[in-house]
């Protein structure tokens, strides 16, 4: 009698009654019509449901689960299902052109060949997803999560990828020169995730262009102009970019080791957290950049130019900086120990909590500059000018300080214990002068 019930309250409609009061059974559907007219009676529970070629175009199916069901060329084109629950199921050769995607669970989805032209999928969960041949053009895949997803053949051509996690290193196909120069040309400026490693493009116009995640390692860009492009999280390893202009580019967290930026201008660029090891940045144009916790051990950034530059935090251990320019630099707190800062212009520079021991600043022109705290073991000092500087704190432990000039400098609290030639030193303040050798007849009982 119950199911005789529940069969006539389906047949008139009354389905809200038959779900929700009398818990009748999900019936199944034939149609697409069937299954919103049990949505609008307020089942939100469809998984499994076997519907392919259904169209649902423009339909609103906020938070349903579709789990595991079977949707293969469904029209979903323009839905709404902000929040729907997908995850396992067939959307082979789907349509969901322009469709609100937003928060939907596609984990281990079978997208294959599906149309997602436009779709919104911003936070949607990727993972494990097939998306095989899949059409994303102009998708929004802002924060979405691509985990274990297969996206060979997919095209995102002018998707939005920002923030997007675990994202595949290549999602487009190879890109040939050619054809990125002629889409630039054309007025594309959309190349994120692009792959063209090995190829030629010295002299290049690329201003603005958006190059986020991009593979160009041992790529020729020399002399290219990458003025304002976005090259955050960028490959770049071994790349050519002697003359390039990156002024004002993002190259956070790219990558650069070995790359040669030679007489390169990257004036007021970002390059936090970039890795730039054994790159060649000699008599490059650093002024105004910003290198916070930036890699560049071993670099060669001879006779470069980072006047206020920013390189707290930085790595430059056994890097080669001399001649170089850091007048009124930021190095708080950065690694130089090893480094080679020979007649470099230092004036005014912020070098609090730096280490350098055992670096070599012979005839750098420190005047003004500001090492407090800083760790100057093993340092060599040779005929630096150290007028007005600050060095309060510092450990200058076994320093070499023969022919420097001290002149005004601020020595207080600072650890001289074994200075080497502070006797040959200039203008040091007579109460350093006359500590007690702490093994001569001076010494304490």
């Amino acid at each position: 009698m119950r199911n005789l019930f529940c069969e006539y309250l389906l047949r008139i409609g009354a389905m809200a009654i038959a779900f929700a009061v009398l818990g009748c059974a999900e019936p199944g559907y034939e149609d697409a019509s069937q299954l919103l007219d049990a949505y609008a009676a307020g089942e939100r529970n469809f998984a499994g449901v076997a519907l392919p070629r259904a169209n649902f175009g423009g339909a609103g199916l906020f938070g349903a689960d579709l789990s595991d069901a079977d949707l293969q060329r469904v029209n979903l084109g323009g839905a709404r299902l902000l929040g729907a629950d997908l995850s396992g199921a067939n959307l082979d050769r789907a349509r969901l052109v322009g469709a609100f995607l937003m928060e939907v669970n596609f984990s281990n989805a079978s997208l294959w060949e599906a149309d997602l032209e436009r779709a919104d999928l911003r936070e949607a969960n990727l993972r494990g997803a097939n998306l095989e041949g899949a059409n994303l053009k102009d998708a929004n895949l802002e924060d979405a999560d691509f985990e274990g997803a297969n996206i060979r053949g997919a095209d995102f051509q002018g998707a939005n990828l920002e923030a997007a996690v675990n994202v595949p290193p290549r999602v487009r196909e190879e890109f040939d020169a050619s054809q990125l120069l002629d889409a630039y040309a054309a007025g594309e400026r959309n190349f994120a995730y692009v792959s063209i490693s090995d190829a030629d493009l010295s002299n290049a116009n690329l201003g603005h262009a958006n190059l986020r995640h991009s593979n160009l390692s041992h790529t020729n860009l020399n002399d290219a102009d990458l003025s304002g492009a976005n090259l955050a999280n960028a490959d770049l390893e071994h790349a050519g970019l002697s003359g390039a202009n990156l002024q004002h580019a993002n190259l956070f967290r790219a990558n650069l080791k070995d790359a040669e930026l030679a007489e390169a201008n990257i004036r007021n660029a970002n390059l936090d957290d970039a890795t730039a090891m054994d790159a060649n940045l000699r008599s490059a144009n650093l002024h105004r950049v910003s290198l916070r916790g930036a890699k560049l051990t071993r670099a060669d950034l001879r006779e470069a130019d980072l006047r206020d530059a920013d390189l707290a935090d930085a790595n430059l251990k056994d890097a080669n900086l001399q001649d170089a320019d850091f007048q009124d630099a930021d190095f708080q707190d950065a690694n130089l120990r090893g480094a080679n800062l020979e007649m470099a212009e230092i004036r005014g520079t912020d070098l609090r909590g730096a280490d350098l021991g055992n670096a070599n600043l012979d005839d750098a022109n420190a005047t003004e500059a500001n090492f407090g705290s800083a760790n100057l073991h093993r340092v060599s000092l040779r005929g630096a000018k150290l007028t007005r500087a600050d060095l309060r704190e510092a450990d200058l432990r076994d320093a070499d300080l023969a022919d420097a000039n001290l002149k005004d400098a601020n020595l207080e609290g600072v650890n001289l214990e074994a200075v080497r030639n502070l006797d040959d030193a200039v203008n040091v303040p007579p109460k350093f002068l006359e500590q007690p050798d702490p093994g001569g007849d001076d010494a304490p009982d």
